[in-house]
């Protein structure tokens, strides 16, 4: 406001009742009013009066609109392993993205700005690994309007999180602040559970997938051949639980020994899962496994109703590679020259075995001998593929 025509020299003033308004006449002549932002979700309205010696006071009204933030999100829910939200936008056409992340890394943030580029690198490199602009990658994962109870799931229980979410175009520039709230998942539950297993197979190809009964709950599960499970079952017994639990035993002081762990905690750690889980596994043909999954304790020892099915592979149509190889005249104390040529590329098995040991052996002996010598596992660091040449040595 302005005021013309002043019939003296007298000092302007302007005063309010209002708090969220703030009113100066510092400059001359002009009457300069702000207002705070309205966050209280409703209109407001106030009175500026404007005195002026030698002339009657002035009332001007001031009036406010609720400020509407362009995106409102609230936890709506928690299990043990997941947050549910909903997100409400000012327009159906924002375009935006939401993200969980544990506490302390939001808490370590210092501005939206450090949040958002953190985001905008995660983006580039996903386009980069999918081989497309980051422009097409932010496409795949922009949401548009208003959702209600949205799940994301996979959380740890009993664990601090932050929701966020912020308006995002389709060309990556962030288009309003950072909205966030916070949640915490609920403990794990403390009762039993039954664990469901399913085993699929093509191309021999498992497709195994464990569901627990309720998620949240640390549990373990494994596959294991039956040679290997008939090995541990004629030292413990034949049951599921009693081998298992001797195999991770004995898998723990392995990884000790070799310093790849040095505590039970972090194998409980490493080897925990506690939701739904879906494997894929390249077997052997015509072998028989097990698929195991228990509910365990911090300690590594299953407790509870453990869960396993038995899964016996298809057999495979016989290679029609034909193998051709040549030894070069070029021995040594350790080591010679080999051409290999194939006509496909079926793996095959090669291996440098003294012949005293396989002397007077038809095909069937020799194979039994080989893997009985190496083990089914042994002998999968001897197969290759297609043609090839060179030295084999460590002989």
């Amino acid at each position: 406001y302005e005021l013309v025509n002043l019939p003296s020299d007298g000092e302007l003033h302007a005063v309010t009742d209002a708090d969220w308004l703030e009113v100066s006449t510092a400059k001359s002549r002009l009457i300069e009013v702000s207002a705070s932002k309205n966050q209280t979700g409703a209109d407001r309205t106030a009175e500026i009066i404007v005195s002026y010696p030698g002339v009657d006071d002035v009332a001007v009204s001031v009036s406010q609109s609720a400020w509407l933030d362009p995106i409102t999100l609230i936890v709506t829910g928690t299990e043990s392993t997941s947050v549910s939200f909903s997100v409400k936008t000012s327009s159906p056409d924002l375009t935006w993205v939401g993200q969980v992340v544990g506490k302390d890394w939001f808490d370590d943030m210092e501005s939206d700005e450090q949040i958002f580029q953190e985001d905008f690198s995660y983006y580039s490199l996903q386009a980069q690994d999918q081989g497309i602009p980051v422009s097409e990658y932010i496409s795949t994962i922009l949401n548009k309007g208003s959702f209600e109870n949205l799940e994301y799931k996979g959380l740890d229980p009993s664990s601090e999180y932050v929701v966020y979410v912020y308006g995002l175009s389709e060309d990556g520039e962030r288009t309003t602040d950072i909205y966030s709230a916070e949640a915490v998942t609920q403990p794990p539950y403390e009762g039993p559970i039954t664990l469901d297993i399913e085993v699929t197979e093509e191309n021999n190809i498992m497709d195994i997938t464990v569901t627990p009964s309720h998620d949240g709950v640390y549990y373990y599960w494994n596959i294991m051949d039956k040679a290997t499970y008939d090995e541990y079952a004629s030292v413990h017994g034949d049951d599921p639980v009693k081998v298992f639990q001797a195999y991770v035993e004995w898998d723990i002081q392995d990884l000790i020994k070799y310093e790849y762990l040095t505590t039970r905690a972090e194998y409980y750690e490493w080897y925990s899962d506690i939701n739904a889980v879906n494997s894929q596994f390249e077997c052997l043909a015509m072998t028989e496994y097990i698929v195991f999954a228990c509910k365990w304790d911090e300690d590594c020892n299953f407790e509870g109703e453990a869960a396993f099915k038995w899964h016996k592979s298809a057999d495979v149509a016989p290679s029609d590679n034909q193998i051709t190889v040549t030894v070069g005249d070029d021995v040594d104390q350790s080591s010679f020259f080999v051409d290999v040529k194939t006509t496909n590329n079926d793996p095959y098995v090669m291996i440098a075995e003294p012949s005293k040991y396989m002397a007077g052996m038809n095909e069937e002996q020799i194979y039994a001998h080989l893997m009985e010598d190496y083990g089914t596992w042994g002998i999968l660091n001897y197969v290759y593929e297609g043609s090839l040449s060179g030295r084999m040595s460590g002989l």
